[in-house]
């Protein structure tokens, strides 16, 4: 498979970034003005349109995560690939 073909599964991101993005997320014991996103597949849409705009893409290196699997649609992205 080459490295531009579709893969179809779960997303998943480096253990270091699915903690940033998690830290994006709004708390309810904790009010933070830097946590703009409600849920941790919203900062993930955000920071995935932000580097596709740019052109930007990296190996995942380390352990890796999954973005909450039942809120993230892969074929949502499908037609923008």
């Amino acid at each position: 498979m080459s490295e531009e073909e579709l893969r179809f599964g779960s997303v998943s991101i480096s253990a270091d970034a699915h903690e940033y993005l998690g830290n994006l997320v709004k708390n309810e014991d904790e009010h933070l003005d830097d946590s703009p996103f409600t849920a941790i597949v919203e900062s993930f849409r955000f920071a995935f349109a932000l580097g596709y705009s740019k052109g930007l893409r990296e190996k995942k290196s380390g352990k890796s995560m999954t973005i909450a699997p039942r809120q993230f649609v892969v074929m949502d992205y499908y037609d923008l690939l």
